[in-house]
C-alpha cells in the first residue's frame, strides 16, 4: 500500500473507537480522530445504531422502533430488550431509517417502498435527502458530525447508550472512561508480570483484546 503512494505527506485520518461501561446497561462509546497530514482536512463521523433484524422473517414478531428523543438524543424502544437513551455529545445531525434490504437495487423490485439501510450512503456520499426518513423514526439512527480538524490535530466524538435519561450524561462520561482504563493496565500488569519486553507486552495485550473482542453472538433457532 506504501508503494501505491496514497499515504504521502500522511494525507490520512486515524480513527480511534473506544468503549467502557458504566454500569451493565450503561456503555459509553468515545471516537478520537486524528488527521495524520499537513493540512486542515474534514471528515464525516456517523456513529450508528440500529436493531437487528429479526421482524421481517418471524412471524408476528414485534417490530422496535428508534426515534428522535428530547435535548437531541435518540429514544430506542424494544419489546424485549426495554426503552434505552443514546445521547450524542455536541450537535449532531440525526438520521433515521430502517435495517431492511433495499429490495429496489438488490432485487429489482421497483415497486419496493421504505427507507432502507443503505440510506446513509445515500444522503451523505450522494446527496439523497430523500433516503432518510424525514419523520425521524425508524430501526437505524446514525449521528453525523462534520468535523474540520487541523493538521496534526484530534477530535473526540462522546456517546453514552443506557436506560437512563439524565439531563446531563456526559457530566461523568471522562472520569468513568479514566478509572476503565486504570484497571484495565492492571489487569494486563499482573497477567503479563512475567513479561519484561514492553513492545512485546503490547503486542501481546493487543492480540488478547482482539480474542475477546472478536466474540461473535450466532443466532440460531432450532425450533423454527
Amino acid at each position: 500500500m506504501l508503494d501505491t503512494g496514497i499515504f504521502e505527506d500522511d494525507r490520512y485520518f486515524d480513527v480511534f473507537v473506544e468503549y467502557a461501561k458504566a454500569g451493565p446497561e450503561d456503555v459509553l462509546m468515545r471516537v478520537t480522530v486524528h488527521n495524520r497530514g499537513p493540512e486542515v482536512a474534514t471528515i464525516h463521523l456517523l456513529p450508528q445504531l440500529w436493531f437487528r433484524n429479526t421482524w421481517s422473517w418471524k412471524p408476528d414478531a414485534e417490530k422496535p422502533r428508534l426515534s428522535l428523543g428530547k435535548s437531541g438524543t435518540v429514544s430506542a424502544q424494544h419489546p424485549e430488550l426495554g426503552d434505552h437513551t443514546l445521547s450524542c455529545d455536541g450537535k449532531p445531525e440525526l438520521l433515521f431509517c430502517d435495517n431492511e434490504t433495499n429490495g429496489r437495487r438488490l432485487y429489482g423490485e421497483a415497486d419496493a417502498q421504505g427507507f432502507f439501510k443503505d440510506g446513509f450512503d445515500e444522503y451523505v456520499v450522494h446527496g439523497n435527502q430523500a433516503a432518510v426518513n424525514s419523520k425521524r423514526t425508524g430501526t437505524k439512527a446514525g449521528a453525523l458530525y462534520k468535523l474540520t480538524i487541523p493538521a496534526g490535530g484530534s477530535t473526540s466524538v462522546r456517546l453514552r447508550l443506557g436506560k437512563s435519561t439524565s439531563a446531563k450524561p456526559f457530566a461523568d462520561f471522562d472520569a468513568v472512561f479514566a478509572t476503565r482504563l486504570r484497571e484495565a493496565d492492571e489487569f494486563y500488569e499482573a497477567l503479563q508480570a512475567d513479561n519484561a519486553n514492553a513492545d512485546a507486552r503490547n503486542v501481546q495485550r493487543q492480540a488478547f483484546a482482539g480474542m475477546i473482542w472478536s466474540k461473535q453472538f450466532f443466532y440460531y433457532d432450532i425450533g423454527e
